[in-house]
């Protein structure tokens, strides 16, 4: 798909994100342009989005996308275009975010992100989209780790709720190192008799020093609260281990200048105080629905909530055979195929009943009968979609297996590129 900016600035994007298209002038918070691939399709949001006053437009009236060279417009782009800049920022090539620990599903702000110097600009522009998703109700199909949904709801990290957050997010790293050091105190041993001659605290290797037993680290930067006065490293001994580790378990579950340029195009669209005062009646989970909907597709919901066209109904041949064949495929699969009919792989907390549909309205999931032309083959008609109404335009297909022949390709090359129709 060709797609390029109508509203952009001068600002360009991080080429690890894609090259922003060129700016021109247009009003509202639409978005179309000529970049040439998907990445480049999210660079130009990127740099839209600098603007402050598109930020301000998208803000009060969301975000609407039109793709150049295609008829299609409306509420289903503006769906995928939310699911695009997803699969783009949590992408593991981009080292933006990283799998948690024992939670690979999860992701968390990558403890070498800042390998790239546009970093920070990029964690704001997450900010903001993550912000907008939730503004205007469209899914952002993102799974944050729960230190990081915390966060985002204001809560505090105190000494108590940080060891507890640190032991449920890594719970290796917490057995391993950070109950060692507290039974060196306990029992009085210096760090070398314990074995902790080289503790790897995730990034940062503590390195015991042979003179006094103590460990020495270089903590300038990565935790000012230790670092002396005239800038040297600090000894970090059986008197300060427990604050040493306190401070390293926040600094993994909230890396501060990630965690700030986050929050920081967050509450450009949705304020602080709004947000912390939902913390105060919502938990992570719940905000993590908010965000990115149910984490599995339900086939049961997603049948029981499906309406038909055109002469289809429940019992009709080619629905039995389409929900036999969608039972058949692994949950990936069932994504690309709800993304295909709907712009999104999410579904709403609520379940396929809320499915977003046109104009900020709900509209089920829908079978349509598609009539072949006279003189055309339904076997070899591919489906159509009408996303903005969560719509499957599904062709009489004479068998089940003439069906699976055309819908699995359809679908799976569809999610990766291969054609816009």
């Amino acid at each position: 798909m060709d797609r390029k900016d109508t509203i952009g600035s001068t600002c360009t994007a991080p080429t690890q994100i894609g090259a922003g298209a060129g700016a021109g002038a247009g009003a509202g918070a639409n978005a179309s342009a000529n970049a040439s691939a998907k990445s480049d399709y999210v660079g130009g949001l990127f740099a839209l989005l600098q603007d402050p006053d598109n930020l301000r437009l998208a803000k009060l009236l969301g975000l609407k996308s039109k793709f150049i060279g295609e008829d299609a417009a409306g509420d289903g782009l503006t769906r995928e275009l939310f699911e695009l800049t997803a699969r783009r920022l949590g992408d593991p090539a981009l080292n933006l975010l990283e799998p948690c620990p024992h939670q690979d599903h999860r992701l968390h702000p990558s403890r070498t992100s800042h390998l790239d110097e546009d970093h920070l600009r990029v964690f704001e522009f997450l900010g903001q989209m993550t912000g907008l998703a939730l503004s205007h109700e469209c899914l952002f199909p993102l799974r944050f780790s729960p230190p990081f949904l915390l966060a985002m709801l204001g809560r505090e990290l105190d000494d108590d709720s940080t060891e507890a957050q640190f032991k449920a997010f890594d719970p290796d790293l917490y057995k391993n190192l950070v109950r060692n050091v507290q039974r060196c105190q306990e029992e009085g041993r210096d760090f070398e008799q314990q074995g902790l001659d080289g503790m790897d605290f995730g990034a940062e290797t503590v390195a015991v020093q042979n003179s006094d037993c103590g460990l020495r680290l270089p903590v300038e930067a990565l935790l000012p609260e230790l670092t002396a006065k005239n800038g040297e490293d600090v000894e970090v001994t059986l008197t300060n281990a427990t604050q040493f580790c306190t401070l390293k378990m926040r600094d993994l579950l909230r890396p501060k200048k990630q965690t700030d340029a986050f929050l920081f195009g967050l509450h450009a669209v949705v304020p602080a105080p709004l947000l912390k005062a939902m913390g105060r009646v919502l938990t992570w989970q719940d905000l993590d629905l908010m965000i990115a909907g149910r984490e599995k597709l339900d086939l049961e919901d997603w049948r029981m909530h499906t309406t038909h066209e055109g002469g289809y109904n429940a019992k009709s041949d080619q629905v039995v055979w389409f929900w036999e064949i969608v039972m058949s495929m692994d949950d990936e699969w069932r994504k690309k195929l709800l993304r295909f009919c709907t712009g999104s792989s999410a579904v709403p907390s609520c379940g396929f009943e809320h499915l977003p549909g046109y104009n900020g309205g709900m509209h089920k999931f829908t079978l349509q009968k598609f009539h072949a032309s006279v003189g055309e083959n339904a076997d070899d008609k591919y489906p159509k979609t009408a996303a903005c109404f969560n719509t499957l335009k599904l062709p009489l297909y004479s068998t089940k297996e003439a069906m699976r022949k055309i819908l699995e390709p359809v679908v799976s090359k569809w999610s990766e590129g291969a054609f816009s129709d």
